[in-house]
């Protein structure tokens, strides 16, 4: 699984400084800046500014017990860090998830040696570091209006009070999103086993783990029994799932179209 997605989206986490950056810039500058801002050291280093008082404190308290105990069991998180940021290990999960958990570790050394103004300077100075990345994610998934668009789209799928609804979408991220709303949803199953990397892409499109394949809804239609399928017409035609051909279009918004299952008799 990590080979199929978190290695193809990012190879390696200190490769990325040799050259995997310099890539990624080059060929689309604003996505290159976010793959950039998305690395896990790069994270680390603009989201845990407690982090380095944190340094700070192993150096001009050095022989004070309670904060040397503080800063050993802080130090955990950054050891599974570094555990975690190796290509064999990074099936395992995001490495600065690890360090997250020894945040308020790092806060209260950070209040207790720092007076009121200074806590106020890095508190100020750590919400721009991280709002600044932030605004460019936001930016960059906003854009085109996929945000606004898929908004729409929820509210109209509310709208329609579908009671007990069994859905799914070919847009892989909207089923997690209609799963978000109370909406059962039929997805590729990540938690079972597959004999092979050719077996897993068989419920994909093209291999691409975004998009679910026409014949893999056409599965979920026969096998679940669902009631709801909501089309990205972006990624492919409606036209594609040969099952929704009786099926009742309900509603087009922008390039969604979401069709209902015709009720019997």
């Amino acid at each position: 699984m990590a080979k199929i997605f978190i290695l193809k989206s990012r190879p390696s986490i200190y490769g990325d400084f040799i050259k995997g950056f310099w890539l990624k810039l080059g060929k689309d500058f604003r996505k290159g800046l976010i793959y950039v801002f998305t690395n896990p050291i790069v994270e680390l280093l603009y989201g845990f500014s407690y982090l380095w008082i944190t340094v700070f404190v192993l150096i001009e308290h050095k022989e004070d017990v309670f904060y040397n105990q503080l800063v050993g069991f802080s130090s955990v998180g950054i050891i599974l860090f570094l555990l975690t940021s190796f290509k064999k290990t990074r099936f395992l999960g995001e490495p600065q998830r690890y360090a997250e958990f020894f945040i308020p570790f790092y806060s209260v050394m950070s209040i207790d040696v720092l007076n009121s103004n200074s806590v106020l300077m890095v508190l100020l100075f750590n919400f721009i570091l991280i709002m600044v990345p932030k605004y460019f994610l936001v930016k960059e998934f906003s854009k085109n209006g996929q945000y606004e668009g898929k908004s729409r789209l929820m509210n109209t799928i509310q709208s329609l009070e579908l009671k007990d609804a069994i859905g799914t979408s070919n847009d892989h991220n909207l089923a997690k999103t209609l799963f978000a709303h109370g909406i059962k949803v039929c997805r590729p199953d990540y938690s079972i086993f597959y004999g092979s990397e050719r077996d897993f892409n068989k419920s994909y499109f093209e291999n691409d783990h975004g998009i679910i394949s026409p014949k893999e809804i056409e599965k979920y239609i026969v096998d679940y029994e669902l009631s709801l399928v909501v089309v990205n017409n972006q990624i492919y035609k409606s036209e594609e799932v040969q099952l929704l051909y009786n099926w009742k279009l309900m509603k087009r918004v922008g390039h969604y179209c979401i069709y209902q299952r015709p009720l019997l008799g």
